[in-house]
This record gives C-alpha cells, structure tokens and sequence, in this order.
C-alpha cells in the first residue's frame, strides 16, 4: 500500500509531535507473517519501503509483532517492537515502536 509514515518513538522514548511532523515520509506498506528464528515462531512483520513498490529500501526498521490498533478516516496507527543493533557484537535491543500510516492513492 502507498503511503505516507512516521516512527513515533526513538529507541523506544515517545518522539515529540514537533520531531514525528518533520519526519514523515512517502513510501509502501506491506505486512505478512513471517518465522522468526528469534523468538521461533511465526510473527506478523510490517516493513515501509521507500518508493512505490517493495523492492525500494527500507525506511524503518521492520515492525514485529505488527498489530492494527486504530483506524481512522484517514490514518491507521501499527504497533509492535523493532531490533535494533545492540553494544555487543551481533546483539540487538528490541524496543516498543508504532507508526501512523496515511494511505495515499496510486502511485
């Protein structure tokens, strides 16, 4: 799905609204299930894309765990946790993060 995103939290502390109005960007939501050989099971995964298709970077770290908490007339909001490198060698912190979603027509 085309749209525009922002994170709403920075390794896991609540962004200002001042900070997630300057970060928005334009991209392409997908979410599917996926294993996880972290938490050996399968888990929902969100990722945004830049551009119009999924074969674009990723914008965001993907979502896990992605849940649909809110729909509004024009905006959803995900929720879940995102890894991200920890101090250690090969580590990674996972930390609460959601996304508010604005669907954009076609590309």
């Amino acid at each position: 799905m085309h749209a525009n995103g922002v994170r709403v939290r920075s390794s896991g502390k609540l962004l200002s609204k001042f900070q997630r109005d300057r970060d928005w960007t334009v991209g392409w939501l997908s979410m599917v299930e996926e294993n996880d050989p972290e938490l050996h099971r399968w888990v929902r995964v969100a990722r945004f894309h830049e551009g119009n298709n999924r074969g674009g970077a990723e914008v965001f770290p993907p979502l896990f765990d992605a849940t649909v908490i809110a729909i509004g007339p024009s905006w959803w909001t995900l929720t879940g946790f995102e890894r991200l490198p920890g101090a250690a060698l090969g580590a990674t912190v996972s930390y609460q993060q959601s996304w508010i979603i604005e669907p954009v027509g076609p590309p």
